[in-house]
């Protein structure tokens, strides 16, 4: 959940590089991307990482007759 790399602690992943347990759609490396930014700091400056990815996506569905919705989840709801 912290998108550091198991093997190599100098390595952080984002997207397809990843092995979260999520899809590898364009928003959930959006929301995994401020994450890796928070870890990749504390990791530089000698901190523990503290920032978890909780999962978050979001997908825009079409429905029909020109109309739309968005579902927002992460790996709780």
């Amino acid at each position: 959940q912290t998108l550091q790399c198991k093997s190599h602690e100098n390595i952080f992943v984002l997207g397809d590089a990843s092995n979260i347990p999520t899809s590898k759609a364009g928003s959930v490396a959006h929301f995994a991307s401020e994450v890796l930014f928070e870890n990749l700091m504390n990791a530089i400056e000698g901190r523990p990482m503290t920032a978890k990815f909780d999962g978050h996506a979001n997908c825009y569905i079409e429905t029909g007759y020109g109309m739309g919705a968005v579902i927002d989840f992460n790996y709780e709801t």
